[in-house]
């Protein structure tokens, strides 16, 4: 089972990075880095794209040289080497969501700490 669900996602993955090239040609870009997480959920949502993203199992990512990012399967994201041009449908980046902690409660004052 494990098996097959992890070659649909494959399948999936990659028709989401080649299917636009039935129509035009994938941009080429400089591949300068690349980034993985075991479970698709801990990546950072910049790097999310709702079609790309597994629902479970591992996330693989190369980085281009202008900072645009391409969702691969394992297979290509270990046979691509740093500074090779490969054709993707790179994306840029996402906003970064802003990190607020929780408001702080009425009249509380920040320690004093003596000096």
């Amino acid at each position: 089972m494990a098996g097959f669900l992890r070659a649909v996602l494959v399948l999936g993955v990659v028709w989401g990075c080649y299917a636009r090239s039935v129509g035009a040609p994938l941009p080429e870009e400089t591949v300068t880095g690349r980034l993985a997480w075991l479970d698709a959920n801990e990546a950072p949502r910049e790097y999310v794209h709702l079609a790309t993203t597994p629902l479970i199992g591992p996330y693989y990512i190369l980085v281009s040289l202008s900072g645009h990012y391409c969702v691969v399967p394992d297979v290509v994201y270990v046979s691509v080497q740093d500074s090779q041009r490969w054709a993707c449908d790179w994306r840029p980046l996402r906003p970064a969501r802003l990190r607020v902690g929780p408001p702080a409660a009425a009249d509380t004052r920040s320690p004093r700490i003596p000096g």
